[in-house]
Order: structure tokens, then sequence, then C-alpha cells
């Protein structure tokens, strides 16, 4: 493999990647509010 075509296949590797990372935080942000609500809740008086 030449110089060049492992400069283009890190690219498409480098693509994916950030495709999936993209992918993956439109569908966990409605999802982590839930996880990270405290789950004991104070009364006031």
């Amino acid at each position: 493999m030449t110089r060049k075509d492992v400069l283009a296949w890190y690219g498409q590797v480098g693509l994916i990647v950030a495709a999936f990372a993209l992918i993956g935080g439109i569908v966990a942000a409605p999802l982590l509010p839930g996880l990270w609500a405290p789950t004991l809740t104070i009364a006031q008086r």
C-alpha cells in the first residue's frame, strides 16, 4: 500500500468513527438526563 492509500484508509475509518459518534450522541442525548437525575429528592417545608 502506498502512503496515499494508507492516508485514504485512515480518513475513511475516521469518518466512520465520527458518524457512529454523532449517531450515538443523538440517540443518547434524550437518555442521559434521566440517568443523571438524582434519585433522592428533598421536600421543602
